[in-house]
């Protein structure tokens, strides 16, 4: 109900500035008689100002007949052939209906007239600018809503599709903290219960604390580091996990939930129980851009050319594309000992 209003509401703006551009347009016609008597001097004859106002009324007659029935009725239903052909009979009538002024006197002597058929171009010629600017005016007003209408339907898209991205995510995530919770009721029930902890944090946030399109950075990296104070529960010392956060960067806006996959996939690839492994996060802010860091080891030694894919990967590039398209770079450096994710993102 509100979406049709709004459109209602919309339709009528755009009807209210075409009529205000009509009769901005008229008024300045019927004024020109009244201009032409001021400058040429002397008093203002009401008689010919009359006149002159007469002869514009059967312009502003086929303007409306043109605006209010062979518009909405012919022209816009497809009908032009039969539209063209109403208005050359329209035309025809105006050549041959308006019969030309009565000569001019001057000491009861008559001047010369314009020849007649000068008079009857110069009508037609009238009459075809005011159903040519008729045309033009209305064309641009309708062209200019439905090109807003068309870009309202791709932004409702746009939404749906960002929302669906979201909610995509957060399944995935949820999968891997439920086994590394799994994993740890069978070999410390304590630490069992303060994973569960931190996860009820998280989940949270993913539930009630990111309905906006977009939170505060801050925010994004309290999560971050709950998940990080999760996964240290369950891996060993020799794991060394640093993050580095600027504080100036904690009121720059971001999409939720956006850096999570890439932190998940360093601790998914990039740990080793066997060796020394690490996890370095970076945020900082560069002017009017947010650079994020993600590196973690390779601890097989090789390139892993899987982790360029995923269903994870794939969402956040997606998201990128549709909130940042042009002011992105994203750069994922695959190295034989170490995984290395940079995004930059300009937030002005």
């Amino acid at each position: 109900m509100n979406d049709r209003l709004t459109k209602r509401l919309l339709i009528d703006r755009y009807k209210a500035n075409e009529y205000a551009v009509y009769l901005i347009g008229w008024i300045l016609l019927f004024c020109i008689p009244l201009i032409t008597q001021f400058y040429s001097g002397g008093s203002i004859r009401y008689d010919r100002l009359v006149r002159g106002w007469v002869h514009l009324l059967p312009f502003l007659a086929v303007f409306f007949i043109n605006d209010s029935i062979l518009m909405p009725f012919l022209f816009l239903k497809g009908k032009k052939t039969i539209y063209l052909s109403i208005v050359a009979c329209i035309l025809l009538t105006v050549w041959f209906g308006i019969n030309p002024p009565p000569r001019p006197t001057l000491a009861g002597v008559t001047l010369p007239a314009p020849p007649v058929e000068m008079f009857r171009v110069t009508n037609v010629v009238m009459a075809a600018c005011a159903i040519l600017a008729n045309l033009a005016i209305k064309m641009y007003f309708i062209s200019h809503r439905k090109d807003m209408e068309i870009l309202e339907v791709k932004n409702e898209q746009m939404k749906s599709e960002l929302e669906s991205l979201k909610y995509q995510i957060n399944p995935h995530f949820l999968m891997n903290t439920l086994n590394n919770i799994q994993s740890l009721v069978e070999i410390d029930p304590v630490k069992a219960y303060e994973t569960i902890q931190e996860l009820s944090k998280m989940m949270r946030y993913v539930l009630y604390d990111n309905k906006s399109h977009k939170v505060p950075l801050r925010r994004e990296v309290e999560f971050i580091e709950n998940f990080i104070a999760l996964m240290r529960l369950r891996y060993p010392e020799q794991v060394v996990i640093t993050m580095n956060f600027q504080e100036e960067a904690g009121n720059v806006e971001v999409p939720p939930l956006l850096f999570i996959t890439f932190v998940e996939n360093a601790f998914k690839h990039g740990i080793s129980y066997k060796e020394n492994s690490l996890i370095a996060i970076d945020f900082t802010l560069d002017d009017d851009k947010l650079i994020f860091k993600c590196m973690n080891t390779n601890p097989k030694k090789n390139a892993q050319p899987d982790r360029n894919g995923g269903i994870g990967l794939e969402n956040v590039r997606r998201r990128l594309e549709l909130l940042y398209h042009g002011r992105y770079n994203l750069n994922i450096d695959n190295r034989v000992e170490n995984y290395l994710v940079e995004l930059e993102i300009t937030i002005k």
